[in-house]
């Protein structure tokens, strides 16, 4: 459900800044792992998909402080229900966190839930700083199906190389058309719970899930991830705007 009018027009400069800023920061780390493989999960790959992740994080920021007298930011980290939007992100997680997952090694980890909350932040965090925090507020003045559509086309394009790297020209095709439909269908989910909350934590959370589902499929990630949905919809459709939100939109 929209909750904001779709007056006035796109600021396109806005949005050719910034999607070339989070092409430029990311590509090249892109081009690194794909291209001349870096191997292995040390510091080094860590610092380089965190490089990646984080290129239109990097670049929403500096539109932000470019922009900031002619943007308009209705997105932050928390939203406009700081508490709800904490609930949204940890409480799958605790649930995973009991219920354990298991590693490699066929050993069930307790602890490997919260270490992946923590590295969210380092890593797709960066990506839905970028994409809802200042891309979703740049495209308001469209449509949401077309702002929706044109964040999921913009998203699959700066994944580079990911997805065509030692593929045949049919193989690329495809996987970039199977993509382009999951991107664009993220951007719709995302893209309306973030109207409701206004929460990059909201943001984060679903993005998350989806692919720690791909990551580490397993009984105790489908019962975390069912549960999950259904507190989403129960927050989502009760959430209400704190008063001291209220409060900073009258002063």
């Amino acid at each position: 459900m929209e909750l904001q009018s779709t007056t006035g027009k796109v600021k396109w400069l806005h949005v050719i800044v910034y999607y070339l800023l989070a092409c430029a920061i990311s590509w090249p780390f892109f081009w690194w792992r794909d291209i001349l493989h870096w191997q292995g999960f040390n510091a080094p790959g860590i610092l380089k998909t965190v490089s990646i992740m984080w290129g239109p994080g990097m670049a929403a920021l500096m539109c932000l402080y470019l922009f900031r007298k002619s943007h308009r930011r209705t997105v932050s980290l928390l939203g406009n229900n700081p508490v709800r939007s904490l609930i949204f992100w940890f409480a799958p997680l605790v649930l995973l966190a009991i219920l354990g997952v298991r590693e490699g090694s066929g050993a069930v980890s307790h602890t490997l839930p919260l270490l992946i909350s923590v590295m969210a932040v380092f890593t797709i965090m960066g990506e839905e700083v970028g994409w809802r925090g200042f891309l979703q507020d740049a495209l308001r003045p469209l449509k949401p199906a077309q702002r929706y559509v044109l964040i999921g086309v913009l998203w699959e394009a700066w994944h580079f190389t990911n997805r065509v790297h030692g593929k045949t020209l049919m193989q690329a095709t495809l996987l970039v058309g199977l993509f382009l439909i999951v991107t664009i269908g993220l951007s719709f989910l995302i893209g309306m719970a973030v109207e409701k909350s206004k929460s990059i934590v909201v943001a984060t959370a679903i993005h998350g899930w989806v692919d720690l589902m791909f990551e580490m499929p397993g009984i105790t990630s489908y019962i975390s991830a069912a549960f999950a949905v259904l507190l989403w919809i129960y927050l989502l459709k009760t959430w209400k705007v704190t008063k001291e939100v209220e409060q900073k939109k009258s002063d």
